[in-house]
């Protein structure tokens, strides 16, 4: 599988984005899952800028947690936080592929607003590429 990316996480979820690219077989008999090439197969994946771990629950979209050092975390984003809008966006009924795309932009600047304690809030987060090595020069 060419340009794929991989990333340590406490969580470990192969994810429909990856399993979209597949016809996929579930042979429950054998415990194992076939993957045959797809129309999508050579799609290049997508990177999160944020480093925000997102969950939709009872209609809510929610912060699981934040990666260190992340620009989520350089805004004081932290796990918990409920998040409603990108942009001008309402993203309560955006789907999770649709929201993890917005937060993939390289070098633009989003605003979030999200609820904290039941007070709103909105930071600017800034999306980069903050996994890059840092020169230790």
């Amino acid at each position: 599988m060419p340009n794929l990316l991989f990333d340590q996480a406490d969580m470990s979820i192969l994810g429909t984005g990856f399993l979209s690219r597949f016809n996929v077989t579930l042979d429950f008999s054998n415990h194992e899952m076939i993957l045959e090439k797809g129309k999508q197969f050579h799609k290049t994946d997508m990177m999160d800028m944020s480093g925000l771990h997102i969950v939709r629950r009872e209609g809510k979209t929610i912060v699981h947690s934040v990666d260190p050092r992340s620009p989520g975390a350089l805004q004081g984003i932290k796990a918990k936080d409920v998040i409603v809008k990108i942009g001008d966006q309402d993203i309560s009924k955006t789907r999770l592929f649709v929201l993890r795309t917005l937060l993939s932009a390289e070098g633009k600047v989003v605003p979030i607003t999200l609820i904290r304690d039941n007070e709103e809030r909105v930071v600017r987060l800034a999306l980069e590429n903050w996994r890059k090595p840092v020169n230790s020069e």
